[in-house]
């Protein structure tokens, strides 16, 4: 044998036992926790941050410690304190966790992937990426493993860019899964597709913010060092904005004297507070937003709405939101309808609203609960 191949094999052998001595180091360590939250984590996205931190406060809530593991994402440097540095106070103080790391993670007796659209290929194609939301670096290891509120986003696998490749690579990984649970309800048609299984038990639940009640988030609104101006009577969460959508604001703000504030999400400026974006949405008497978590948001602070369809970043999971809670799909504006009138919009039955919603949060919460280990 030469002299290179003996060092190579020699190399091999030494990465295999470091790699060996990190995996017990982080099964010692992580047994010590309850689990692992896995999910899309990036400090430049509101309802992205919201949901995590629901999810974490409901298991804290039932006396589970769970860590929350930050995972690559595509979009802006979260580094760039200038821009994001409210937003990533927010994650340090409430949520932390730490960078998914394949070997560094392992050892958890309970995974939880989810909410929010993790099973949409946000990654160009990268296996690498993606495969981490079906827990595909576990391998066989046995671990109790949970999807909770898992979303595509969309109706079909090729919007969600999911091919024939991608279909092989999820099949086994979705059999292990001990319980499977997703946001909407063509969700349940797609993971069945999946797995191959027809027959598959899958459940249908609230996006883990629903879990938690509107005190919550005034809790956090109140604790907060941050102070803000006076709410304007129309608040507008806006992810895309473009002409047609702001004529449409000031032509529903005509009707609340003509006052309006936006919060968009512009990469070139400096973000908002997150405690900032939970004050619009309660203390305002309308809502415009493009925006799933802000449909949500609305409904959790009862109040009145609209959303503006939005294509691109899925328009299915906010209608399933509407007749999740039985609310007409008018208040839905799509391209050629940004004119309607909102004053002719069906009052909200709040109180039926809610009524289901306690239902839901109920039956969701406890599902969940049955689903981890003691």
């Amino acid at each position: 044998m030469s002299e290179i191949l003996l060092k190579l094999r020699n190399l091999k052998r030494r990465l295999r036992v470091r790699t060996r001595i990190r995996e017990l180091s982080a099964i010692a360590k992580n047994r010590k926790k309850d689990g692992a939250i896995i999910t899309l984590a990036g400090n430049y996205n509101y309802g992205n941050i919201i949901q995590r931190y629901a999810l974490l406060t409901f298991l804290r809530k039932n006396g589970y410690n769970f860590d929350a593991v930050k995972t690559k994402t595509t979009v802006p440097d979260d580094t760039n304190r200038a821009i994001y540095g409210e937003m990533m106070r927010f994650v340090d103080k409430y949520i932390g966790g730490y960078d998914f790391d394949p070997v560094g993670s392992l050892g958890y007796r309970d995974y939880i992937v989810g909410s929010d659209q993790v099973w949409r290929d946000w990654y160009s194609g990268d296996w690498r990426q993606f495969g981490v939301y079906f827990l595909d670096f576990l391998g066989d290891k046995k671990s109790n493993r949970i999807a909770y509120a898992a979303s595509f986003g969309v109706d079909n696998l090729a919007e969600a860019g999911i091919d024939d490749q991608k279909k092989a690579l999820i099949n086994p990984l979705i059999k292990k899964f001990d319980a499977i649970s997703v946001r909407e309800k063509s969700g349940v048609r797609l993971v069945k597709e999946l797995s191959r299984n027809k027959k598959l038990d899958i459940k249908v639940v609230l996006d883990p913010t629903l879990l938690l009640k509107s005190d919550d988030y005034s809790g956090l609104i109140e604790a907060s060092e941050v102070r803000t101006q006076k709410t304007a009577k129309v608040f507008c969460y806006i992810l895309d904005i473009d002409d047609e959508k702001l004529t449409s604001i000031e032509k529903i703000s005509q009707n609340y004297n003509n006052e309006y504030s936006i919060l968009c999400t512009d990469f070139s400026k400096r973000f908002q507070p997150v405690e900032t974006w939970l004050k619009g949405f309660r203390d305002s008497e309308f809502v415009v937003t493009d925006s799933f978590h802000g449909m949500v948001f609305a409904i959790i602070n009862n109040k009145d709405f609209v959303v503006f369809a939005n294509h691109n970043r899925g328009v299915s999971r906010m209608e399933n939101l509407l007749d999740t809670f039985g609310i007409d799909h008018d208040r839905l504006f799509f391209a050629d309808d940004k004119e309607k009138d909102t004053l002719r919009l069906r009052k909200l039955d709040w109180a039926e609203i809610n009524k289901k919603l306690d239902i839901l949060r109920k039956d969701s919460g406890e599902w969940l609960m049955k689903q981890i280990k003691r």
